[in-house]
């Protein structure tokens, strides 16, 4: 098993690095040690999905779930490649699988509302993001998806006004303190975009979204170290964040270039 678990934690990196014929090859040198990796099977099938091959991504999937039947990841993945394939039944019979096993899964939540939309089902759908949000309201993915949901909603009222109008009901709604501040901070609107950032850093104090855009507001004012410190907080909750990495490096430049360090 030892040996099964290095390879295993090789082909999570190379799939974090994107690349995913690598992480193949590596999860199937952890499956030759472990035929029973039901992890390493199912991060094949996912390494599978995202190189577009998802009937091969199946017997990964089947073999994850035959190992361990209340596999909920599995099943959402399984569920997300028969919906790439316009197979939206099986899809949504494999997303309730997973929410059966695990109420709370979010993303199983989302991704029910995604096939759901995609067999006319909206209204459906909308009860399956409001879940995804009430279980997690910093997830701006089913969000976003909710707004597209709503058929004519960004052609009757603009979206400051839309989010405006949810605040009204739920003025600590994180996520759509969120996507108000995105959308200001788009405008260039960076006063009350920073309020709204501010106010979902009170609020929770670790959403690496509200960090960021602020980080981005106070880079633009040539607020230098204030912006790095943003993006400290920022790869302290998520060491993974690209543009916060990406950004914390060009501020550093800009510092020194500046003569600030």
């Amino acid at each position: 098993m030892k040996k099964a678990r290095k390879y295993y934690n090789k082909g999570n990196i190379a799939l974090f690095d994107k690349k995913y014929s690598d992480a193949i090859e590596f999860y199937n040198q952890a499956i030759a040690f472990y035929p029973d990796f039901a992890l390493a099977w199912n991060n094949k099938g996912l390494a599978l999905f995202y190189l577009g091959k998802h009937e091969d991504g199946f017997p990964c999937y089947d073999k994850a779930i035959e190992i361990d039947p209340e596999f909920a990841i599995a099943w959402n993945n399984k569920g997300m490649s028969l919906a790439s394939l316009g197979r939206y039944e099986e899809a949504l019979n494999c997303y309730d699988k997973a929410i059966e096993i695990n109420p709370e899964f979010v993303m199983a939540w989302n991704n029910k509302g995604l096939s759901l939309v995609a067999r006319g089902h909206n209204k459906a759908a909308l009860g399956c993001y409001d879940r995804a949000l009430a279980i997690d309201p910093d997830c701006t993915v089913a969000l976003e998806n909710k707004f597209k949901a709503v058929p004519g909603l960004k052609e009757t009222t603009s979206e400051l006004e839309e989010y405006n109008k949810l605040l009204a009901s739920n003025p600590e709604d994180t996520a759509i303190l969120n996507k108000k501040g995105e959308t200001l901070f788009k405008s260039r609107k960076y006063d009350e975009a920073i309020e709204c950032f501010n106010k979902v850093i009170k609020l929770n104090p670790k959403n690496d979204i509200a960090w960021y855009y602020k980080g981005r507001i106070l880079m633009g004012r040539r607020k230098y170290q204030d912006a790095v410190d943003c993006y400290d907080r920022v790869l302290k909750i998520n060491p993974y964040h690209e543009k916060a990495m990406f950004y914390k490096k060009a501020v550093l430049s800009e510092m020194r270039e500046h003569g600030y360090i």
